[in-house]
């Protein structure tokens, strides 16, 4: 959540039984805010029995720290949260750490993330926060970070099959000289890795930048290719050549190695 309010939240439900579900909204730890914090807001709705049903939460609360916040849902019956492939980085379901009556094991949070089989895709909640945030603006590829923080610091296009290619540009109030383009693509930080050593069907991290251009505007305000890059598998590229002058460059976006949007955390140019 990055805006200063949230007016609701939206989750699909499986509710197989009339029952009364506890909601809380946890707001991300002081001290490593991937894990659960101070709640915000606390609820208990009776909700109908219904197959499938989008649960409106109402909140209109002021948020005291953006960043990553947490759902935590209860009932003494049964009941299903309808789930996502492939969700954009940071939505994830969280697990208990503890089980018949064990003691947690985890000394910094009372939860753990539900990790997927091996070199499956990743699942999470099927959600909607209100306003529409905008935590994966394309302003994120120029901000000084280039890994995950309290924020996700990522560019995340909409999803496509790529039958048309996603672009991100970089502009300059006036020309200026250029002669190195440096891109952070998202290694995967959405993906939890087994502990032990094991093959995979694939060398390439599937949310990395595949086939890709670059391009500059001339003085025509033509684009002009400068390189293409086929079959990448680096999470960090440089790309160093001729200086030219120019008031913008363009990333196009062709494939990546197996999610359908193009995601990347930084561009610096020299």
């Amino acid at each position: 959540i990055v805006s200063s309010k949230i007016q609701k939240l939206e989750i699909l439900l499986d509710i197989p039984r009339e029952s009364k579900i506890e909601f809380k909204l946890h707001q991300g730890s002081s001290n490593y805010s991937a894990f659960p914090g101070k709640c915000l807001f606390t609820d208990t709705i009776l909700l109908p029995k219904n197959s499938l049903q989008w649960v409106i939460i109402q909140l209109n609360k002021s948020i005291e720290k953006p960043g990553w916040h947490f759902i935590e849902l209860k009932s003494a019956h049964e009941f299903g949260i309808h789930s996502q492939n492939d969700p954009p980085p940071g939505v994830s379901f969280l697990q208990p750490t503890f089980k018949n009556s064990q003691k947690s094991k985890n000394p910094f949070s009372d939860f753990e993330p539900i990790q997927t089989k091996e070199e499956s895709e990743p699942i999470g909640p099927n959600l909607r926060a209100f306003p529409l945030q905008s935590a994966f603006s394309s302003s994120n590829v120029i901000n000084p970070f280039f890994r995950p923080t309290e924020v996700p610091n990522l560019w995340v296009s909409q999803n496509t099959d790529f039958k048309y290619a996603e672009f991100i540009e970089l502009t300059w109030a006036q020309k200026i000289s250029i002669s190195c383009v440096e891109i952070s693509f998202d290694a995967a930080f959405n993906f939890y890795y087994s502990n032990f050593p094991k093959s995979s069907s694939s060398n390439a991290i599937r949310s990395i930048v595949k086939d890709y251009n670059l391009f500059f505007t001339d003085n025509n305000g033509h684009g002009q290719k400068i390189l293409e890059v086929r079959n990448n598998q680096k999470p960090l590229v440089i790309h160093e050549f001729e200086k030219i002058e120019t008031a913008s460059i363009e990333i196009e976006i062709l494939s990546t190695n197996g999610i359908e949007r193009a995601q990347i955390f930084q561009v610096r140019v020299f």
